[in-house]
């Protein structure tokens, strides 16, 4: 094995040296020298924008579980419960392509965790609903809770406008990138020239949740107010700095 490294190592040398050799012969005359390359000066910096946005859409997900010991009468029930909520949607306007069932189960409920003693059968399904139009909230919450659904699992309110949004973020952003880099090269003694490189994060907008247990809407504890949505960008540009 060391004789085999030996020649690996001379066989390398020998691939280096070749072209040293060629270079030689080609330049016989003197070259004039090459000025050396001076390193670009440069500055990177973060620029974060913000914009606050009122909402006008919302994801209404609604649960719906049944149980019932006999199987088959489980199964009934449960395409009930759930037709008569997609009947209400359908009642308030919601289009089809907006309507969608996210989650779907049906399983054995034993009476202890450790036990074969089945107490009942429980069916479970979670339909998501795009509203574009929020006076239709209120009906739809209420509505759905009168026609079967159990659970409100969440409410995610969103905007539709997001890119227009998300351009504005984004101009805040090169705005706050460009008056750092500033900031920073008048410490320094220098000029921000032209940007080099601009790397985008992810940015986006953070929707507002909103979740309750069935009881707490039909009892009027709760009032959903939207507020508004976060929609942000984050920039990583490099400038060049001039004297």
């Amino acid at each position: 094995m060391k004789r085999w490294y030996h020649f690996a190592a001379l066989a390398i040398g020998a691939s280096v040296a070749i072209p040293s050799l060629t270079m030689t012969h080609a330049n016989a005359h003197p070259a004039a020298e090459t000025p050396a390359v001076q390193p670009q000066r440069s500055i990177s910096v973060v620029g974060e924008g913000r914009v606050l946005v009122e909402p006008d859409e919302a994801i209404v997900k609604l649960g719906i579980e049944t149980r019932n010991l006999n199987l088959t009468t489980l199964m009934q029930q449960h395409r009930q419960q759930v037709g008569q909520l997609l009947s209400l949607v359908r009642n308030l306007g919601v289009p089809e392509t907006n309507v969608r069932t996210t989650y779907i189960d049906v399983e054995p409920r034993y009476r202890n965790f450790d036990s074969a003693d089945l107490e009942t059968y429980a069916a479970s399904t979670t339909i998501s609903v795009q509203l574009t139009d929020l006076t239709k909230l209120e009906n739809l919450l209420v509505g759905a809770l009168g026609q079967g659904a159990n659970r409100i699992d969440d409410i995610e309110f969103q905007t539709s406008q997001m890119d227009i949004h998300r351009r504005a973020a984004r101009a805040l952003a090169v705005e706050a990138a460009r008056s750092k880099a500033q900031e920073i090269a008048e410490e320094l003694g220098v000029q921000v020239g032209s940007p080099l490189t601009v790397v985008e994060e992810s940015g986006r907008g953070f929707p507002i949740v909103f979740s309750a247990p069935a009881s707490d809407v039909l009892e009027g504890g709760r009032t959903v107010i939207p507020g508004q949505i976060t929609v942000s960008s984050r920039l990583v540009i490099t400038f060049e700095l001039e004297r």
